[in-house]
């Protein structure tokens, strides 16, 4: 088991208020499966993918990845696993316009202090792998979005992720763009890798394994 949540809770504060924004998650996600968060806009999902990527903590409940918990650690265990076990791709591309594409997706492997040469190793298969080795050199501004967001993908590839959470990563695309990625997306669950992806389009849904449909901040798959 890759993930597992248990009776999970998050609650912010908003005007003095608290607003629960997920309650009694209970969900797995197994090591290889290709799970999809399907939820209408303010359902919980993206809370529920932040808290799956390490980038926020529950209130309650409990959160288990790799069998390791996750709300007993510190923040240095915690930085770690994200920046380690988990890739992200998001719908905004988040690609730095000044640099090539191959920088771009050598960039967080040099934070973690891996060696040039490696990363750029990495980096060049990772864009080989996503079918863009013959636009190394190209900064975003001469790709199109389909290409801005394989980039995207390559970066968090060359990470050798064990998990690529992808938060609705054909959002600012065309439909066949959309289509292109989301085929990239299921032939890298086909070799291997566990994907969860966030989105609210019944087309991508069909192609997950498994859906768990989020709705008012709970597991709704009736």
């Amino acid at each position: 088991m890759l993930i597992q949540t248990v009776n999970m809770c998050r609650t912010y504060k908003k005007s003095g208020s608290a607003v629960r924004a997920l309650t009694d998650i209970n969900i797995c996600v197994e090591q290889g499966e290709f799970a999809v968060l399907s939820g209408a806009s303010g359902s919980g999902k993206s809370t529920l993918m932040n808290i799956l990527g390490f980038l926020d903590m529950p209130d309650s409940g409990s959160y288990f990845f790799d069998g390791e918990d996750v709300c007993g650690m510190s923040d240095r265990e915690i930085s770690r696993i994200r920046n380690r076990m988990i890739g992200f791709v998001f719908q905004s591309f988040n690609l730095i316009t000044s640099m090539t594409a191959v920088e771009n997706v050598c960039l967080p492997l040099e934070y973690r202090g891996v060696p040039r040469k490696e990363c750029v190793r990495r980096a060049c298969e990772a864009l080989e792998m996503v079918g863009l080795s013959h636009r190394i050199d190209h900064k975003p501004y001469e790709l199109s979005g389909g290409q801005q967001q394989r980039v995207a993908i390559a970066r968090a590839l060359a990470a050798e992720p064990q998990l690529i959470l992808a938060d609705e990563p054909c959002g600012n695309l065309d439909s066949k763009a959309g289509g292109e990625i989301m085929r990239l997306l299921c032939e890298l669950n086909r070799a291997g890798k566990t994907l969860v992806l966030i989105t609210h389009d019944e087309n991508a849904v069909k192609m997950g394994d498994r859906v768990i449909r989020i709705k008012d901040g709970r597991v709704n798959n009736q």
